[in-house]
């Protein structure tokens, strides 16, 4: 029988922690259920426990990242197979589990994302909405495979995912998981999934949802850089070497600016093939 760890990321939840904890259906797995209670001031820690979770606990609040890989490690030292990620807010919804896991029970793929864009029932602004899908279609040309919804933190997936990825401190796990999990060549698949509305119109673990986004484009930058340097400098490469070679015709008498800048594209280029060279010799 597989060992099938929940892992509930937790701030100031104790009013719902419970409920949600309870709502894990067990699937006929070896189910364990850690919360990683993220610096709560309420009673997160004692409901949790009271419902018959394990909890790690952090004195001050460190954010999504370190929440994402203490419960991905206390995982894998107590013996998971699979892993699965939900939502302690109630926002995900428990009865969803069963379709999430059977892709992965069947060997279908290795990793599950519940999406909230495959169905009708999303509450989001249009500014969370349109910023989601920018960074789904961006990750889903990079990655070659189909990511309705690359922020959903409802996800399932394998040890071997598990052992194989090394998700960086920043600001997100969502998007640089899935980002590595394509480049080990791992299968992903969007499950629809129906979402509760917030209570309190907003996430706890996300503080400023602009400054959030910036910070995790930045990071996602960082992380295509490192695993995909050639369509990385590639890309930026070959759209100085386009605008370089349009500002010369256009303006001639600019013509050496226009050089410069053809000039740093085509470096671009050569730095993403040097990278890809190095990366794959480490």
């Amino acid at each position: 029988m597989k060992n099938l760890v929940v892992v509930i990321p937790a701030y100031n939840e104790a009013g719902k922690i419970a409920d949600v904890i309870k709502a894990i259906p067990k699937q006929h797995l070896n189910t364990q259920i850690v919360v990683v209670n993220d610096g709560s001031t309420d009673n997160t820690e004692e409901a949790a426990k009271k419902a018959g979770a394990g909890v790690i606990t952090f004195a001050q609040n460190r954010g999504l990242v370190e929440v994402f890989n203490a419960g991905k490690n206390w995982a894998l030292e107590h013996g998971a197979d699979i892993i699965l990620h939900i939502d302690g807010d109630g926002q995900h919804n428990p009865e969803n589990i069963p379709k999430l896991l059977k892709p992965i029970l069947n060997k279908k793929a290795e990793v599950v994302v519940g999406s909230r864009f495959l169905t009708k029932n999303v509450h989001a602004s249009k500014t969370k909405y349109l910023g989601n899908m920018m960074f789904s279609k961006l990750i889903s040309m990079i990655a070659k495979q189909k990511i309705t919804d690359a922020q959903s933190g409802f996800r399932v997936y394998t040890k071997e995912v598990a052992k194989a990825i090394d998700i960086k401190k920043g600001y997100t796990y969502t998007q640089q998981m899935l980002v590595q999990v394509a480049y080990h060549k791992f299968k992903i698949i969007d499950i629809p999934i129906t979402v509760a509305k917030r209570e309190h119109g907003k996430s706890r673990l996300i503080k400023h949802p602009f400054s959030f986004a910036y910070n995790a484009g930045r990071l996602l930058a960082s992380v295509f850089a490192i695993y995909y340097p050639l369509k990385f400098f590639g890309f930026f490469g070959t759209l100085l070497i386009i605008f370089g070679a349009v500002f010369g015709l256009t303006l001639k008498r600019y013509d050496v600016l226009s050089s410069l800048i053809i000039a740093t594209g085509v470096q671009f280029i050569l730095f993403g093939i040097l990278f890809e060279i190095i990366k794959k010799r480490a």
